[in-house]
């Protein structure tokens, strides 16, 4: 499902008073996948996922791709 970029934009200038590009709100996407303890997500997560097999995969590189695959709505 594409994200209505739009309607994030509005959201986040409505909560934190933060004009948002596209070209910045990936830039932060990527850096916060980059940086984030993904072990410490998994243990958060796990109490919620009923087949651990499941979030073996998860790493920040899987995370970075995920979002290079993001298609925004027109």
């Amino acid at each position: 499902m594409p994200l209505n970029f739009e309607h994030l934009q509005k959201r986040v200038a409505e909560f934190n008073g933060i004009e948002l590009s596209k070209e910045g709100f990936l830039e932060a996407l990527h850096e916060r996948l980059a940086t984030t303890d993904i072990e410490s997500v998994k243990q958060d997560a796990a109490r919620f996922i009923f087949d651990q097999r499941d979030i073996e995969i998860w790493s920040n590189d899987y995370f970075l791709k995920l979002a290079d695959m993001m298609v925004f709505k027109d």
